[in-house]
C-alpha cells in the first residue's frame, strides 16, 4: 500500500485499545492520575495491532500519527459516554447533578488558602451558567489531552515500525 490507511482493518486496531485504556481509566485512580501514558499506550498499540491486520500495509509517523488520533476519538468518546450514563443515573436516583458539582466545586476551592481567591470562585460559581463554561472547557481539554496522548504514542509506533522495516 502507499500510506494509506486501509480503514475496515484500522477500525478493531484503533477501537479495541481505546476501550482496553478507559477501561484502565476505571479501575484505579493511580491510572486515572497518569491517563496520558495510558492512552499514549493505546495509540502505540493501534499501530502494532494494525500491523497484524494489514501486514502489507506501509505504516510511517504519519499514518501512526492518524491511526493514534483516532484513538484518541474512540476514547474521548467512550469516556463521554460513559460520563452522560453516570449523570442519568444520578438523576434517575432523584440526586440533583447541578448541585452535587457545584457543591464539590466550592469545598475544592474552600481548601485554598487564599480568601481572595476563595472569594473570586466562589462568585463566578454562583453565576448561572458558570458550571456549564467549566464543564464546557474541562470536556475541551480531556479532548485535547486524549487526542494529544494518542497521536503522541501512534506516532512514536509508527516511526519505530518505519525505522525497522526492511528494504525489499
Amino acid at each position: 500500500m502507499n500510506g494509506q490507511i486501509q480503514w475496515q482493518r484500522a477500525f478493531l486496531a484503533t477501537f479495541l485499545p481505546a476501550v482496553a485504556a478507559i477501561l484502565l481509566l476505571m479501575v484505579n485512580p493511580f491510572f486515572s492520575y497518569s491517563f496520558f501514558v495510558w492512552i499514549g499506550l493505546a495509540g502505540y498499540l493501534s499501530v502494532r495491532f494494525y500491523r497484524r491486520r494489514a501486514a502489507a500495509a506501509l505504516i510511517n509517523a504519519g499514518i501512526g500519527a492518524r491511526l493514534g488520533a483516532v484513538v484518541g476519538l474512540f476514547c474521548f468518546l467512550l469516556e463521554s459516554i460513559l460520563i452522560a450514563i453516570g449523570y442519568v443515573v444520578e438523576r434517575a436516583s432523584g440526586n440533583d447533578v447541578r448541585k452535587l458539582l457545584s457543591d464539590q466545586m466550592h469545598n475544592a476551592v474552600a481548601a485554598n488558602p487564599n480568601p481572595d481567591a476563595v472569594k473570586m470562585v466562589n462568585q463566578l460559581l454562583d453565576r448561572p451558567h458558570a458550571l456549564v463554561l467549566l464543564l464546557v472547557i474541562a470536556a475541551c481539554i480531556l479532548f485535547v489531552s486524549f487526542l494529544l496522548a494518542a497521536t503522541l504514542g501512534g506516532t512514536l509506533a509508527g516511526a519505530a515500525q518505519s525505522r525497522n522495516r526492511t528494504p525489499r
